[in-house]
C-alpha cells in the first residue's frame, strides 16, 4: 500500500492538517465464482491464488439464476406473476415493491434469453441478471507489525490533525463508515466502542439485526479492524481513524463463502445512506458484461446523499474498467501496493494506491492476522477518508474524494511513494 501524506490548509485559520492517506485491500479474490480454486484445494479467499490463473481460465460470471426487473408503473404481486408465467418464470418473493420485482426462470440456461424478452417488452423499464459480488481480501502491542502506519506516517497526521482542532476532542467530527460485507464480530476487544447498529440484508437472514462473521477468513471483521480498530487501548493493533470518532457501521450483504447478490448489496448500501453513513466501503467485486443499473443506482443514491463510496480495484492484474462496482462512477477505486511500493501482481489498477499485501487486522474471536489483496486497500482508503472527515467536517464528499485522488503519485517506473502535497481548499 501506498501512503500519502497531505497537508490540508483551512482557509479561515491558515494553517495545514497532514493526513496520512492510505489504502489496503483484503486477501479475497473478488471473482464472480470460487469453484475454479475451490475444485484445486486452494484458499478461495487467496490473493495470490486468484493471481496465478490466467484469465483465460477463470470462470465466467455468476448470477443467482434471478432476473431484477423494473417496470416503468408500480405492478401488482399478480400481474407479475402472470407475466413471468408467459416467460416459463416464476416471481420470486425477493422483489414484489412497486416498481421493482424479482423473477426467476424455471430455467437456468433461458436467463439471458430471457432479459432480452424483457427488454423488448415496453411495460419494463430495465431488466438484469441478479449478478454474484465477491468479497475481493501507540500503545497498541502489535503496532510494530503494522507496516501501513510508518508508511503512511499515520501518527505524524494524527498529531498535526489534533494541533488544528487545538487537542479538543469536541471539536471532531464524529463520522461513520458502512462495511458492506460478511459482518463484523460486534465482540472483538478492539473493537470496542467503535461500532454503531447494523443490518443483515441478504434475503431470508433470519434475524436482519445479526451481522456476525460468519466467513472463512473473517473478511469483514479484518476490514472494520483496518478502519477503526481501537488506539492507544493496549489492546491489539490501531485503526487507520486513530482516536479520531470514527464508528464502523456493519452490514452484512455477503455470505460465509464471501458471496452476495446485487440486489442485497443493493438494498445495504441503500440501507447504510439512510442510516448516516458518511463514508461506504466496498471490499468486493466483479467483471460484468454490462453495466449493473441495479448496483449503479444504489451507488448513485449513496452518493446523493452526500456519502463517499470507496471500492476494491479487483485481483486480476488488469485495468478498473468493466470491474464492478470499482468502475462505477464517482467510486473511489483502491490499488493494492506492497511494501517495496510497487503494485501487488495481483491488484488491478485504479486511482488511489495504498497497503495491501499482508496487512494485519482484527478477525473473530478477538484473533489478528494478516490479509492482502484490494479489498485491504480499499479498507485503508476508507479509514483515511473518515479521518479526514472527521478533521475536516465540512468538507464535502467530492472534496475528499479529490484529496485521495491528489494525494497519491504514480511514477512512470511503475513505482508509487509517498508525497506530500499542500492543497488550498475553496
Amino acid at each position: 500500500m501506498i501512503s500519502v501524506l497531505r497537508l490540508f490548509r483551512w482557509s479561515s485559520l491558515r494553517q495545514t492538517v497532514a493526513v496520512a492517506v492510505v489504502a489496503a485491500m483484503l486477501s479475497t479474490l473478488t471473482l464472480p465464482v470460487a469453484t475454479a480454486r475451490a475444485e484445486a484445494g486452494a484458499d478461495p479467499f487467496a490473493a495470490d491464488a486468484a493471481a496465478s490463473i490466467p484469465d483465460s481460465h477463470l470462470p465466467p460470471f455468476a448470477h443467482t439464476g434471478e432476473l431484477i426487473v423494473r417496470f416503468r408503473d408500480a405492478q401488482s404481486p399478480e400481474s407479475v406473476s402472470l407475466l413471468a408465467a408467459g416467460l416459463s418464470a416464476m416471481a420470486s418473493p425477493k422483489g414484489g415493491e412497486g416498481k421493482l420485482h424479482v423473477i426467476r426462470p424455471l430455467l437456468p440456461e433461458a436467463v439471458e434469453a430471457t432479459v432480452a424478452k424483457l427488454k423488448a417488452d415496453p411495460r419494463v423499464d430495465f431488466a438484469e441478471p441478479n449478478y454474484l459480488f465477491r468479497a475481493a481480501a501507540t500503545n497498541d502491542p502489535r503496532w510494530n507489525e503494522q507496516w501501513s502506519h510508518p508508511e503512511l506516517q499515520s501518527e505524524s497526521a494524527w498529531s498535526k490533525a489534533w494541533v488544528n482542532l487545538n487537542n479538543n476532542p469536541a471539536l471532531a467530527a464524529a463520522v461513520t463508515v458502512a462495511v458492506v460485507d460478511t459482518g463484523v464480530d460486534t465482540a472483538h476487544e478492539d473493537l470496542a466502542g467503535r461500532l454503531v447498529p447494523g443490518q443483515n440484508v441478504i434475503s431470508g437472514a433470519a434475524d436482519p439485526a445479526d451481522v456476525s462473521d460468519d466467513s472463512a477468513n473473517g473478511h469483514g471483521t479484518h476490514a472494520a479492524g483496518i478502519i477503526t480498530a481501537a488506539s492507544g487501548n493496549a489492546v491489539g493493533i490501531s485503526g487507520l481513524a486513530g482516536r479520531f470518532p470514527v464508528s464502523v457501521m456493519p452490514v452484512k450483504a455477503l455470505d460465509a463463502k464471501g458471496f452476495g447478490s446485487m440486489l442485497d448489496i443493493a438494498r445495504g448500501i441503500r440501507w447504510a445512506a439512510d442510516n448516516g453513513a458518511k463514508v461506504i466501503n466496498l471490499s468486493f467485486g466483479v467483471r460484468l458484461p454490462d453495466y449493473p443499473v441495479t448496483l449503479g443506482e444504489a451507488v448513485k443514491y449513496a452518493q446523493d446523499r452526500g456519502a463517499l463510496v470507496v471500492a476494491a480495484a479487483g485481483n486480476e492484474g488488469r485495468e478498473v474498467a468493466g470491474y464492478y462496482p470499482a468502475a462505477l462512477p464517482g467510486v473511489v477505486s483502491a490499488t493494492a501496493m506492497g511494501r517495496d511500493h510497487m503494485y501487488a501482481v495481483f491488484s488491478n489498477y485504479g486511482e488511489v494506491n495504498a497497503p495491501g499485501v499482508d496487512v494485519l487486522s482484527t478477525l473473530p474471536g478477538n484473533q489478528y492476522g494478516s490479509l492482502s489483496g484490494t479489498s485491504v486497500a480499499a479498507a485503508v482508503t476508507s479509514g483515511t477518508a473518515a479521518m479526514i472527515w472527521s478533521a475536516l467536517p465540512d468538507r464535502t464528499a467530492i472534496q475528499v474524494h479529490a484529496a485521495l485522488k491528489n494525494g497519491h503519485r504514480r511514477l512512470w517506473n511503475g513505482y508509487s511513494e509517498s508525497d506530500v502535497l499542500s492543497m488550498t481548499w475553496a
